[in-house]
């Protein structure tokens, strides 16, 4: 009967591997279907954009973009999938982006993930901020918006 029970456990293993990857590849189509619709929203004249791939050169067909775009680094991927979960507007702590990272296929990794992820988002002050009384991590750009507007609680 055991060796039944691990062939089971062996077999949901396989299966949890194979939906990492799929939503690992998922979240690389999602990130290239934004990056083609910012680079291509309305295509009527035919042409194709210059954009630098990777490695430097010039890219001007969709599959060289599909190439540069999907060759990501592990950080990249992370604060690339954090700014689409902060576009939002809504603050979130490290403890709580890291399960809607893992959703899209983005694994942060380490002894202590959550303090992993903060330093990604630390180190990318370019990007992102943390204000705990407005619920944590913020895109930068938001945030200033909301000054801006006068939308932001501190003002009254």
């Amino acid at each position: 009967m055991n060796h039944i029970l691990k062939s089971i456990q062996d077999e949901r293993d396989a299966l949890k591997e194979r939906i990492k990857n799929d939503q690992d590849r998922l979240a690389k189509l999602d990130q290239l279907a934004a990056l083609a619709n910012d680079l291509y929203p309305d295509n009527s004249s035919g042409q194709s954009p210059k954009v630098m791939s990777g490695s430097g050169q010039l890219a001007a067909s969709k599959s060289s973009i599909v190439e540069a775009a999907v060759v990501t680094t592990k950080r990249d991927r992370i604060l690339i999938a954090a700014e689409q979960i902060l576009a939002d507007g809504v603050g979130r702590d490290s403890r709580s982006l890291l399960p809607e990272l893992e959703a899209r296929g983005v694994s942060v990794g380490g002894t202590n993930p959550v303090n992993n992820l903060s330093a990604y988002l630390s180190a990318a002050k370019d990007r992102f901020e943390s204000d705990r009384a407005k619920g944590g991590w913020l895109l930068k750009a938001q945030k200033k918006q909301r000054v801006a507007t006068g939308n932001d609680d501190l003002l009254n």
